[in-house]
């Protein structure tokens, strides 16, 4: 067996394991400020490639000590194990807390006890107002960053760089060196422990937000606009709804109504989102508001016009943004026969949005004198429209209502 001998300098850099120092960056690339990253957000943080990043985020998801929903990675209750050892056998801490607990309950305030491990301070113990709050070790801050090691940082801890060697002689035995060594094995495994304990402690759950649009056929364009809508307010508010984080799940809804149920499912049984946006399909929204009813998750409606939804369906939780589909038909009725128009035709495609659009509209037309001569349809998602734009031009009509949307709107126009 062949032993590497290390000189005064330290070890040779090919004696080391490149990938172990690797492999811990990534365990300390999660804080309290992000417990959760993508692995696109690892690589950034620790300086690995996109690839690289994904190798030690699955092989540390393989050990157990990362846990991974989605596309989303965090520290998992395993990671604790890397320093469970070096706790249960540490002095420092135990023989700082009296101190600590009598200054905090003499001054009313807050005390801790931190320690310098090469250029990080790591906090070992502290107190709130006479109150233990910590017995164990969490990274604090990091001294290095442009900061003096005598500057005084939050909750009154100092750090002074001329006390690492200083005699702790309450017993007449303890030696701040070894008491060191013995209490800071890295501070990798401190960052580690603030890291899943503090993002269990302080950070709240993020919002997951289930997106169940279009992404394919005829509506495809309009449910994309509504994912950026969104989207782009988020970004907007730092990235958050509410102090949370968002987190997305998605579902190609296909404007299919038979599909429907069985999608808007996936997103509340499987993904259990705490709301979900969709859709632009009426037939396709029915059945995400009888599921959103049935389950009590928040709905919101920013396309889709099927009037049970705010109607017969209406629940608390439910909410619309744009508009029901009498609505818009409604209204030009009473414009078309406000200008005077006798004779009218209508045309859409055979579903619930347009049934209902039309509906609107022969009410207000013929309250105010008019006639609807024929109603004319195709089904969902047709375009072969002319037939009946000959039908039309052969039946001579003061005016034509017509309802369509996305592509298809498009080609009819």
């Amino acid at each position: 067996m062949t032993v590497a001998a290390v000189g005064p300098q330290g070890p040779q850099k090919h004696d080391l394991l490149a990938g172990l120092e690797k492999g811990l960056a990534v365990i300390e690339a999660f804080d309290q400020e992000r417990p959760r990253l993508t692995i696109s957000e690892v690589a950034e943080r620790t300086g690995l490639t996109r690839a690289a990043a994904r190798r030690y985020q699955l092989t540390l998801t393989h050990l157990g000590l990362v846990h991974q929903e989605r596309k989303m990675f965090a520290l998992a209750p395993r990671v604790l194990r890397l320093a469970q050892s070096d706790m249960h056998s540490a002095r420092l801490p135990r023989v700082l807390q009296p101190a600590l607990l009598e200054l905090a309950h003499t001054l009313k305030e807050a005390s801790a006890a931190s320690v310098l491990d090469a250029a990080d301070a790591v906090c070992i113990a502290a107190t709130s107002a006479g109150r233990n709050v910590r017995h164990s070790r969490d990274a604090s801050i990091a001294v290095d960053r442009g900061l003096p090691r005598d500057y005084p940082v939050a909750a009154g801890d100092r750090l002074q760089a001329s006390s690492v060697h200083t005699q702790l002689d309450r017993d007449g035995t303890t030696n701040m060196r070894p008491a060191l060594r013995l209490a800071l094995t890295s501070v990798c495994t401190a960052a580690a422990l603030v890291a899943y304990t503090g993002a269990q402690a302080q950070a709240p759950a993020p919002l997951k937000v289930g997106l169940m649009l279009p992404s394919t056929g005829t509506f495809a364009a309009l449910g994309d606009m509504i994912e950026r809508g969104f989207r782009l307010y988020v970004q907007e508010q730092g990235g958050k709804l509410g102090g949370r984080e968002i987190q997305y799940f998605r579902v190609d809804d296909e404007s299919d109504p038979s599909k429907a149920t069985d999608n808007v499912n996936k997103l509340i049984k499987r993904d259990n989102v705490d709301v979900i946006v969709g859709t632009v399909h009426s037939g396709v929204a029915l059945a995400m508001a009888r599921a959103a009813k049935e389950s009590n998750t928040m709905l919101i409606v920013p396309n889709a016009g099927a009037d049970a939804i705010t109607g017969a369906m209406c629940a608390p939780h439910i909410f619309r943004s744009s508009f029901s589909n009498w609505q818009p038909g409604y209204a030009t009725g009473v414009v078309a026969a406000g200008k005077g128009y006798k004779r009218a035709m209508t045309i859409t495609w055979n579903y619930a949005a347009g049934a209902e659009t039309v509906k609107g509209f022969t009410e207000a037309f013929e309250k105010g004198g008019g006639k609807v001569m024929k109603d004319l349809n195709l089904p969902f998602p047709g375009v072969e429209f002319q037939a009946l734009l000959t039908e039309i031009a052969a039946q001579k009509p003061d005016v034509v209502f017509a309802f369509f949307a996305g592509g298809g709107a498009v080609k009819f126009v």
